[in-house]
């Protein structure tokens, strides 16, 4: 009912709703935000490729007085993914190391699974990135999420300085580690026996290694796998590494693509699976929740893990929500110029401490999740048109 309110109140002083999505034109994502607003009888998005704005496509001429802008996962696409890559290849590295490994893409196959150049995909990524910001200042428009805080979403380093300095709840990081020897001098210096090594801009745990040892004998449990022939290769299932031999080269590689890495937290566990939280929060409050729930160390769904009971652990959680709640919130405040976000949340073993791990610019993609009847794609478009 509130939706069909604020949409009858745009129409009322003229304002044909209108919805603009940037993002490959095939992608599920996609799929998803029409069948929302279909569910709502509103008129179907608008949608611009990314491959059309890194060609070129003017904003200006997509963009009218009322339109809502919504910028999209470029991911899932190989064909952006490519040209994000050749992109980035052109561009120099920012950071003193610069030792990330590097692609020439131009003549580049697909291989489905294959990690390739993770920081120099992003690095083209950022700069069209800031092309879209470049275009809707000149424009005076704005989107849903800022692209400036999308880039620093996208960048597990940056996001984790930027919510420690806001003095929100995240683990304890490490200095920017380059290769295994620098990840185990560093763990003795900290007196860390587990860490998560994950590359500084993955996404569904591509590339994330949960690293421990104890009594010299060393486990890593990861998506990747690496062949022969030196590529990595991001699966859905989880590996187990027992041996140096194994796990030296493979924390290398990994490395090679960027990685940050933090203090491995207990979980805590419900009905016998260990489980994180993935809180959307939009328009300043904490809405859908998804319980991640796994038997294995990485909780991610697309690995074959479950939705939890998320009733069961709200009521297991008591008060305790309220806090998390309030932290989320919080973080979202240090975005302000953004509408939503997906938030990893990690529930310490001890059900009383929490600690945002990731904040996700695309973490918004949750199927048959309502908050007052509303999906989050729908929530967004109300949140927005209130604004």
């Amino acid at each position: 009912m509130r939706m069909k309110t604020i949409i009858a109140a745009r129409k009322l002083v003229n304002n044909p709703l209108d919805v603009l999505v940037i993002a490959p034109l095939e992608s599920r994502r996609v799929r998803a935000l029409q069948n929302s607003l279909l569910e709502r009888n509103l008129p179907p998005a608008r949608v611009l490729s990314w491959l059309e704005v890194m060609r070129g496509v003017p904003l200006e001429q997509h963009i009218f007085p009322h339109t809502i802008l919504k910028l999209d996962s470029p991911s899932e696409d190989w064909a952006t993914d490519n040209a994000l890559l050749e992109l980035g290849y052109t561009l120099p590295e920012p950071e003193k190391h610069g030792g990330y490994a590097r692609v020439n893409a131009q003549n580049l196959e697909y291989q489905l699974g294959a990690i390739l150049a993770s920081r120099q995909w992003y690095l083209g990524f950022q700069h069209v990135l800031e092309n879209v910001k470049g275009q809707l200042e000149g424009l005076g428009r704005s989107a849903m999420n800022h692209p400036d805080d999308i880039a620093t979403m996208f960048d597990k380093r940056a996001t984790h300085a930027w919510l420690e300095a806001a003095g929100i709840a995240v683990p304890h990081a490490l200095p920017p580690i380059h290769s295994f020897d620098e990840l185990f001098e560093q763990m003795q210096a900290a007196q860390w026996s587990r860490v998560f090594v994950k590359l500084a801009h993955g996404s569904g745990a591509a590339g994330v290694i949960a690293l421990e040892t104890h009594q010299g004998k060393w486990q890593a449990t990861s998506t990747v796998e690496m062949l022969g022939n030196g590529v990595l290769y991001n699966t859905k299932r989880l590996w187990k590494y027992r041996s140096l031999e194994q796990i030296v080269p493979l924390v290398d590689a990994v490395c090679q693509q960027r990685v940050h890495v933090e203090k491995w937290l207990p979980k805590a566990s419900f009905e016998d699976r260990i489980f994180d939280l993935r809180v959307v929060v939009i328009a300043g409050q904490a809405k859908h929740v998804v319980v991640r729930a796994s038997r294995g160390t990485i909780t991610n769904l697309h690995l074959g893990n479950e939705r939890g009971n998320w009733q069961g652990v709200r009521e297991k959680l008591a008060d305790v929500w309220l806090e998390i709640e309030k932290t989320c919130q919080h973080t979202m405040t240090t975005f302000p110029q953004s509408l939503y976000a997906g938030l990893d949340v990690l529930v310490h073993s001890n059900w009383k401490h929490h600690a945002i791990l990731e904040v996700n610019a695309f973490g918004d993609y949750h199927r048959n999740i309502l908050v007052d009847g509303l999906d989050t794609y729908q929530t967004q478009l109300e949140g927005y048109c209130k604004t």
